[in-house]
């Protein structure tokens, strides 16, 4: 039977607090087509892939002429694309039974993903309130700054190595 793959993206709604979740549809009634469209639908090479933004604010205050971080905020955002079995009319139930798994696991290792972004943006009010006080207001923005993309690189890299350790999900379960 020949593939069947539709590549319209299909918008989830988000939540104010939560990620962005959007779908790319696949088609198929074997497991071989299912596979192949995404493989072929994708994103980067994955069946699913998941970014992280976090951002941050403070305030800042002069004191004794040096200047310091008062009160940091922060947020995270997420972006997660997965795919969504579209046509399942003539799919065996095993086949169905199957999806369900995989799907249930796959989303379960986004999560993983998103709950890296989560601990960075928890991590980061303590962190950027520890900055020491700077001379002027200038170099405590520096310093912050450069703080901020220490942690940024080291959570990032926390990304990828939740990825090495799970075979980006197959370990925990995310294989079709």
């Amino acid at each position: 039977m020949a593939l069947l793959a539709c590549a319209q993206l299909a918008f989830a709604q988000s939540t104010k607090s939560g990620p962005l979740l959007r779908f790319y549809e696949v088609e198929g009634v074997e497991r071989g087509q299912i596979r192949a469209a995404m493989n072929k639908l994708g994103p980067k090479g994955y069946h699913a892939y998941t970014q992280w933004f976090v951002r941050y604010n403070y305030t800042r205050e002069l004191q004794n002429g040096r200047c310091g971080v008062t009160e940091v905020k922060t947020s995270m955002t997420g972006d997660v694309l997965m795919p969504r079995w579209s046509n399942r009319r003539g799919a065996s139930p095993d086949l169905v039974a199957r999806w369900e798994r995989y799907e249930t696991a796959l989303r379960a290792h986004e999560e993983g993903h998103l709950d890296t972004g989560r601990e960075l943006a928890d991590v980061l009010v303590g962190e950027l309130k520890n900055v020491p006080p700077a001379g002027t207001c200038g170099a405590l923005d520096a310093a912050v700054r450069a703080r901020f993309d220490e942690l940024l690189r080291t959570y990032q890299e926390k990304d990828k190595d939740y990825d090495r350790t799970t075979g980006h999900g197959r370990t925990q379960g995310a294989t079709f």
